[in-house]
């Protein structure tokens, strides 16, 4: 519930004047939004993550098939793995 007041003349006299609104279904709105930035945000760590991790099994895999990729000075690509 939002709550406004202000002061106002009516009929010659000061009175209060005050206004209520129901925000709930804003706030509901605005919970839902922030909790799917946090999954996109999550999304975007794991997929850095897992390029990183790619990044590195490549590494890897090339330096143990390297040694296989020459025989006597020529490519040798039918012995790759």
């Amino acid at each position: 519930m939002d709550i406004t007041t202000s002061l106002v003349r009516y009929a010659g006299k000061t009175v209060i004047q005050g206004i209520f609104r129901d925000v709930s279904e804003r706030r509901k709105m605005e919970e839902e939004r922030l909790l799917l930035s946090k999954l996109e945000s999550l999304g975007l760590l794991a997929g850095g993550i897992a390029h990183d991790f790619n990044n590195i099994l490549t590494a890897i895999l090339g330096i143990s098939v390297w040694p296989g990729w020459t025989r006597g000075g020529v490519a040798n690509w039918k012995n790759l793995p």
